[in-house]
Protein backbone atom coordinates (compact mmCIF):
# COMPACT_ATOMS: atom_id res chain seq x y z
CA UNK A 1 0.00 0.00 0.00
CA UNK A 2 2.88 2.55 0.89
CA UNK A 3 5.78 0.62 -1.05
CA UNK A 4 7.42 0.40 2.40
CA UNK A 5 9.24 -2.99 3.84
CA UNK A 6 9.35 -2.24 7.58
CA UNK A 7 11.99 -4.15 9.32
CA UNK A 8 11.41 -6.04 12.74
CA UNK A 9 7.99 -3.52 13.50
CA UNK A 10 7.32 -3.36 17.16
CA UNK A 11 3.44 -3.44 18.17
CA UNK A 12 3.08 -0.06 20.30
CA UNK A 13 -0.85 0.64 20.57
CA UNK A 14 -3.82 -1.63 19.65
CA UNK A 15 -7.03 1.35 19.33
CA UNK A 16 -10.62 0.76 19.51
CA UNK A 17 -12.27 4.02 17.74
CA UNK A 18 -15.62 4.31 17.71
CA UNK A 19 -18.72 7.01 17.50
CA UNK A 20 -21.10 7.88 19.31
CA UNK A 21 -23.50 5.11 20.65
CA UNK A 22 -26.55 7.09 19.19
CA UNK A 23 -24.16 7.59 16.04
CA UNK A 24 -23.64 4.18 14.13
CA UNK A 25 -20.91 6.10 11.30
CA UNK A 26 -17.90 3.47 12.48
CA UNK A 27 -16.38 1.20 14.27
CA UNK A 28 -12.04 0.81 13.71
CA UNK A 29 -9.72 -1.44 15.48
CA UNK A 30 -6.30 0.13 14.84
CA UNK A 31 -2.72 -1.78 14.80
CA UNK A 32 -0.19 0.66 15.29
CA UNK A 33 3.19 -0.55 14.95
CA UNK A 34 6.82 1.26 15.12
CA UNK A 35 10.29 0.43 12.99
CA UNK A 36 14.03 1.91 13.19
CA UNK A 37 14.10 1.07 10.09
CA UNK A 38 12.76 -0.05 6.20
CA UNK A 39 13.20 -0.46 2.23
CA UNK A 40 11.60 0.39 -0.52
CA UNK A 41 10.25 3.43 -2.11
CA UNK A 42 7.24 5.73 -1.35
CA UNK A 43 4.12 4.92 -3.93
CA UNK A 44 1.15 6.92 -4.15
CA UNK A 45 -2.18 5.52 -3.06
CA UNK A 46 -5.81 5.66 -3.16
CA UNK A 47 -6.01 6.37 0.34
CA UNK A 48 -4.70 9.90 -0.11
CA UNK A 49 -1.63 11.76 -0.43
CA UNK A 50 1.38 10.18 1.83
CA UNK A 51 4.34 11.26 3.39
CA UNK A 52 7.53 10.95 5.44
CA UNK A 53 7.28 13.14 8.10
CA UNK A 54 10.25 12.99 10.14
CA UNK A 55 9.31 12.76 14.00
CA UNK A 56 10.92 15.93 15.09
CA UNK A 57 8.74 18.21 12.52
CA UNK A 58 5.47 16.49 13.24
CA UNK A 59 3.94 19.23 15.68
CA UNK A 60 4.36 21.67 12.38
CA UNK A 61 1.65 19.51 10.48
CA UNK A 62 -2.18 19.82 10.71
CA UNK A 63 -2.56 16.19 12.20
CA UNK A 64 -6.16 15.11 14.10
CA UNK A 65 -6.29 15.43 17.13
CA UNK A 66 -6.64 11.67 17.99
CA UNK A 67 -3.42 10.38 16.09
CA UNK A 68 -1.72 13.29 18.06
CA UNK A 69 -2.50 11.78 21.64
CA UNK A 70 -1.75 8.15 19.85
CA UNK A 71 1.80 9.04 18.78
CA UNK A 72 1.92 10.00 22.45
CA UNK A 73 2.06 6.57 23.36
CA UNK A 74 3.46 5.09 19.76
CA UNK A 75 6.69 7.13 20.13
CA UNK A 76 7.36 6.75 23.85
CA UNK A 77 10.31 4.45 24.39
CA UNK A 78 9.26 4.08 28.19
CA UNK A 79 5.66 2.68 27.76
CA UNK A 80 5.01 -0.43 26.37
CA UNK A 81 2.72 -1.76 24.46
CA UNK A 82 -0.98 0.30 24.97
CA UNK A 83 -4.72 -0.74 24.57
CA UNK A 84 -6.42 2.45 23.84
CA UNK A 85 -10.45 3.27 23.67
CA UNK A 86 -11.22 6.22 22.18
CA UNK A 87 -14.94 7.48 22.09
CA UNK A 88 -16.05 10.09 19.48
CA UNK A 89 -18.90 12.71 19.27
CA UNK A 90 -21.27 13.00 16.82
CA UNK A 91 -19.05 15.96 14.95
CA UNK A 92 -16.16 13.51 15.61
CA UNK A 93 -14.44 14.85 18.24
CA UNK A 94 -12.40 12.83 20.74
CA UNK A 95 -15.29 12.46 24.12
CA UNK A 96 -13.09 9.70 25.57
CA UNK A 97 -9.78 7.99 25.53
CA UNK A 98 -8.39 5.67 27.95
CA UNK A 99 -5.29 3.66 27.50
CA UNK A 100 -4.12 0.76 29.83
CA UNK A 101 -0.90 -1.18 28.89
CA UNK A 102 -1.31 -4.14 26.63
CA UNK A 103 -0.51 -6.39 29.53
CA UNK A 104 -2.65 -5.69 31.67
CA UNK A 105 -5.48 -6.85 29.27
CA UNK A 106 -4.12 -10.53 29.20
CA UNK A 107 -4.34 -10.98 33.14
Amino acid sequence: ETGFTVEKPQLRVICSESSHPQDVDYNWLLFVFRADSYSGELIQSDEGELRWLPIDELHQWNLPEVDRRIMEFALNDELGPQYMKVEYTPDHQVKHLESVPLEAMSG
